[in-house]
């Protein structure tokens, strides 16, 4: 398992990812509060509104809260659609609120998983190195007769 810093994760992998998927981020329409306990918890707001999509820290008034360890967060963030429902359905990830928004969560994670725009091609500088042609078979030894 990948080990995230999960402060990292929420000042500054998913803001930059909301940034750089906005559009689709204020598409979802709706503003979650994360509770992460542990020690490296903490409480952050996502406002995935027409006025975001932002992620900042401390509570807010949501229409999801999300109450998870920092370790079950980190289980969540390998495959979030998949390990959400899970850990939600053994107790280990509680929702409140609106669960039509809830279950729009892995989405949300995941956007911290979207490759971002690609940077602009760099014109080449040296021209790439020729590569050897294979050894021909007729070019290969053939073994001696009775050597076995």
């Amino acid at each position: 398992m990948a080990s995230i810093d999960v402060r990292k994760y929420f000042n500054t992998d998913l803001p930059a990812a909301l940034a750089a998927h906005a559009a689709e981020a204020r598409a979802i329409g709706a503003r979650y509060q994360f509770a992460i306990s542990g020690p490296d918890g903490g409480d952050w707001t996502l406002d995935l509104t027409a006025k975001g999509p932002s992620c900042k820290p401390g509570k807010s008034t949501a229409d999801c809260t999300i109450l998870v360890s920092d370790v079950n967060f980190r289980i969540v963030c390998e495959k979030p659609e998949q390990h959400a429902l899970q850990l939600f359905m053994s107790g280990k990830l509680k929702v409140s609120g609106n669960t039509a928004v809830a279950m729009k969560l892995g989405k949300i994670l995941s956007l911290a998983n979207l490759p971002k725009a690609p940077p602009a091609a760099k014109p080449a500088t040296t021209p790439a190195p020729a590569s050897k042609p294979a050894p021909q078979a007729a070019a290969l030894p053939k073994p001696a007769a009775g050597s076995r």
